[in-house]
């Protein structure tokens, strides 16, 4: 892989592909619902097939955007000498304000489909609203950074592997 690790590779595609099949059951779930609860719908409800062509691409570019992003960081800091887990814990530290930022303001572009009367578009925008705020909010604040540190020392590949020191006056991180 491109960060020298086949480990670092099948984790990091994990937290790509696991959000993109919770974000397609989540959104058939409640649109499955939503169906049931109005008599306005024309079909059995569900997710209408072209939601998940028009919007799989956008949240998988950004899923990789992100973790391209925190894991060059982290392998930043393990190359400046930094232990493992300190590297992956300063790597979420300085990333995650920028993540969550762009996170926020993107699910908030796309909420505003929520009002469209097109029930394509409200698909659309309920399906990248979601995506993004669990890859915000789960995947790159809690479930990267879980995978990332088992078997840690096997993220980094052929990277040298110093002792691994810690920053001073980090006691906030």
């Amino acid at each position: 892989g491109a960060f020298g690790s086949a480990v670092a590779a099948a984790k990091l595609l994990l937290t790509v592909v696991l959000p993109l099949a919770w974000v397609y059951a989540i959104a058939i779930w409640y649109f499955k619902r939503e169906a049931v609860h109005t008599e306005s719908s024309g079909g059995d409800g569900g997710l209408h097939w072209m939601v998940p062509c028009s919007t799989s691409m956008l949240l998988l570019a950004l899923a990789l955007d992100y973790n391209v992003f925190f894991f060059g960081r982290a392998l930043e800091f393990r190359r400046q000498g930094l232990a493992d887990l300190e590297a992956i814990r300063w790597g979420l530290a300085t990333t995650g304000p920028v993540i969550t930022s762009a996170g926020l303001i993107f699910a908030l572009e796309f909420s505003g489909l929520l009002y469209s009367e097109a029930e394509l578009s409200r698909q659309a925008g309920f399906v990248v609203a979601v995506g993004v705020l669990l890859d915000t909010f789960v995947v790159r604040s809690c479930v990267l950074p879980a995978l990332l540190s088992i078997g840690a020392r096997w993220n980094w590949g052929s990277v040298m592997r110093p002792s691994g020191k810690v920053f001073e006056g980090d006691e906030g991180l």
